[in-house]
């Protein structure tokens, strides 16, 4: 079955990678429409789908002929684009970060649960079999009770001027993106440690701007983490780091997460370590929205990963709060 999707603005910077994956789908799905609050853009990006621009988003959203929709706005207005999407009821893709606020992520689930609405998100780093390895092993109980956990997800951006162009502009300023590298690269840290040791309680935080490239926005930041399991955590976004990012950390009382070639392994002591075995990737971005259209995702797997989608959004405002406070910031549940 081909899926007809329907883009909710083309805004984000992945819009061009979506309609990549859609186009190379082998017809399980073609764009339908596009609607944009910039019209110019989103004529051009129709354009370059092939199909229809549609100036009327409560139009696009009645339309029967549509299966599931993809939201790739600035952050600050997914608030209102999933106000009026998930109470349609398809299976929707929102571009991280899902949400702005706490409040708002517990609107969105209140939505979810009141009109069935699956939503997935851009995330991606759970998904890889490399990691659904260390996945598997954390609920394992392979390392122990974990008691430090860290990941760094960065590029250089800031260096590379990503952000030039009309379209994408937005990323640099602070009322439209509510934020700079730390909830553009740092929430995917964030999303990821949460996916894989739930709950956090309380969230320090520091952000500043290294290159001087976008000087509204912060193009580096920090987040520290006491999580309800006890252990403590580390999550670091950047648009500065030329190298990319650094590898996932864990340590716990049984022993350690190292890399090992293209793959993971467990370090006891002086011992040598033990690969961790492989583990099946599941889809991510676009080919997880196709995966919840073709009811293929398992729920329980969806369920963790709505939570952590949810529950990152907590955790990011509350390391903003902590930059501006100095001080450590309480989680609020979502």
């Amino acid at each position: 079955m081909s899926y007809r999707l329907a883009f909710v603005s083309t805004a984000h910077i992945h819009t061009k990678g979506f309609l990549r994956d859609i186009a190379n789908s082998d017809g399980r799905a073609a764009v339908h429409a596009v609607w944009d609050d910039v019209p110019e853009r989103g004529k051009r990006y129709a354009d370059q789908a092939g199909c229809p621009f549609v100036e009327d988003l409560d139009a696009l959203l009645a339309d029967d002929a549509v299966d599931g929709f993809l939201v790739c706005d600035a952050t600050v207005h997914h608030a209102a684009r999933l106000e009026k999407v998930l109470p349609v009821g398809k299976p929707t893709l929102c571009e991280k970060q899902v949400i702005a606020t706490s409040a708002e992520a517990q609107r969105v689930r209140a939505l979810i649960e009141q009109h069935g609405t699956r939503l997935c998100s851009g995330y991606f780093q759970p998904f890889s079999a490399r990691n659904t390895a260390v996945t598997k092993a954390v609920d394992d109980g392979v390392f122990g009770d974990i008691t430090h956990i860290s990941f760094v997800n960065a590029h250089h951006a800031a260096y590379g001027r990503w952000f030039d162009s009309d379209d994408l502009k937005w990323f640099t300023q602070k009322d439209l993106a509510l934020g700079g590298a730390m909830i553009d690269m740092g929430t995917h840290a964030v999303q990821w440690l949460v996916y894989l040791l739930g709950d956090v309680t309380q969230a320090w935080g520091v952000v500043g701007n290294a290159s001087g490239q976008y000087p509204e926005v912060d193009d580096w930041g920090v987040g520290q983490f006491k999580f309800a399991s006890g252990a403590v955590g580390r999550a670091e976004g950047a648009w500065v780091r030329h190298a990319g990012g650094g590898p996932l950390e864990i340590w716990g009382t049984a022993g350690a997460l190292v890399a090992q070639g293209e793959g993971w392994a467990v370090k006891q002591g002086r011992k040598d370590p033990v690969a961790l075995p492989e583990a099946p990737a599941e889809p991510d971005r676009v080919d997880r929205l196709l995966a919840l259209l073709d009811d293929a995702l398992d729920p329980a797997a969806h369920q963790r990963e709505l939570d952590a989608n949810l529950r990152a959004v907590a955790v990011m405002e509350a390391v903003y709060r902590s930059a501006e406070s100095g001080q450590w910031e309480d989680v609020p549940a979502v």
